[in-house]
């Protein structure tokens, strides 16, 4: 029975993030408005993982990654309500707003860990997979019409279903967002499965590498179609790990600049942040790789930390809201600080740093994790340019926590 709870959890958790766009169309067509909300699946999937729970023998917590998830679920169970009810008037909407935009991905990350020796790992990172070729076909099919296709646009009450959705260069065109709502979240998929292409290429107990390569071809193009800057980003980040990961040869030397350079290329940024170059600052072009829409961001936390330097208390403790005076941050660290204050972002921030460096010391044992790692760690520097979408916290935090885990058992019990 419990088996079956968790396959049906691990089938909804797949509907809500990868083919929620589907399902909107599917109820459109059919009923004419929206009778399934992603809020709706959030709070079904909610109640399973608390069943399974509940029907779990004593959870013995060892591990460090353990019981920071604890902390974490502390935090935006206990501390976030309390600051929701302080902060906003209506603080039942706004807390599940938050937690299921934001931070719903711990709950996931808490889920797989609990369940860790009970699901197949293998199994749902070949899905994920066959969904982002999946994308890959209909980005191409949207980026040869110049639309994304899709005859439903809006909600029932005017909201937009998609974000971003337009591109300017000289002529407005349309990003490709496959089966997801933005191009950041479909170019987030698709990453991931050239992530994984890359793991089988170099997989020597796989022969035949052409498919693999082709898979590559395709994916990159599509996510050349989603005309989104941060998931360029995230594969130049990616091939750049791996490269220095390769070409050094001298293990001290490669662990030491392996291991930080996740961080050290955040510092970088802030640095560049700090600087704001009147140069760049003066640059008004609307080129895709234009730095105008990144210093209108500059000047947007600005204002966020100014925000913070008035409200000391808050700035602590958070004010349980998403998006700094509802402007679009596109910055984790500001954003989490705005809505759980400096000990929100302190642990979850622990959090992250305890996952990268807990999956960093299986590299050499498990190949795959080598190619995990080069996309979890990315989580750093992806946050100073944008939020953690569901996908990407799915992909980069949850499921890699129950891996490092895995990981964790296999060598305590190779020891016994």
């Amino acid at each position: 029975m419990k088996n079956k709870l968790i396959n049906i959890t691990i089938f909804l958790i797949i509907i809500d993030i990868f083919f929620y766009v589907p399902l909107i169309q599917l109820e459109f067509a059919v009923f004419n408005k929206v009778i399934i909300t992603n809020l709706m699946i959030k709070i079904i999937i909610l109640l399973f993982i608390v069943v399974i729970g509940i029907g779990n023998k004593k959870i013995i917590i060892k591990e460090k990654l353990e019981k920071k998830i604890y902390l974490i679920l502390l935090e935006l169970f206990l501390i976030l309500p309390i600051l929701s009810f302080c902060n906003n008037s209506n603080f039942i909407i706004d807390f599940f707003n938050i937690l299921g935009q934001n931070y719903f991905y711990f709950i996931f990350a808490y889920f797989f860990i609990v369940n860790r020796d009970k699901i197949d790992f293998d199994k749902i990172i070949k899905i994920v997979f066959f969904i982002g070729v999946l994308n890959a076909i209909i980005c191409f099919f949207q980026y040869k019409n110049d639309s994304i296709l899709y005859p439903y646009l809006y909600y029932s009450d005017g909201t937009t279903i998609f974000n971003s959705i337009i591109f300017y260069s000289g002529t407005h065109t349309s990003r490709s967002v496959g089966m997801c709502t933005s191009g950041y979240e479909c170019g987030i998929v698709l990453s991931f499965s050239i992530v994984y292409c890359m793991f089988q290429i170099f997989n020597k107990e796989k022969k035949i590498k052409a498919p693999w390569v082709l898979a590559i071809v395709v994916l990159g193009f599509a996510i050349y179609t989603t005309k989104t800057r941060n998931i360029y980003l995230l594969i130049l980040y990616i091939l750049l790990f791996l490269l220095i990961y390769r070409i050094i040869f001298l293990k001290k030397i490669r662990n030491i600049i392996a291991k930080k350079m996740p961080i050290f290329l955040v510092i970088i940024f802030i640095l560049i942040f700090m600087l704001h170059s009147s140069a760049i600052a003066s640059y008004k072009g609307k080129e895709l790789f234009s730095l105008y829409t990144l210093m209108v961001r500059f000047d947007e936390w600005r204002g966020a930390l100014k925000d913070f330097s008035n409200y000391p208390i808050n700035t602590f403790f958070g004010f349980a809201k998403s998006q700094v005076n509802g402007i679009i941050t596109d910055n984790v660290y500001i954003d989490t600080t705005y809505t759980l204050g400096i000990v929100g972002l302190f642990i979850i921030v622990n959090y992250y740093i305890t996952l990268s460096t807990g999956l960093y010391r299986y590299i050499e044992k498990n190949k795959y994790i080598l190619f995990q790692y080069a996309f979890t760690s990315s989580i750093f520097i992806i946050g100073s340019v944008n939020l953690i979408s569901l996908p990407f916290g799915l992909l980069a935090v949850a499921i890699p926590s129950a891996l490092y885990l895995k990981e964790v058992d296999k060598t305590k019990e190779s020891v016994l």
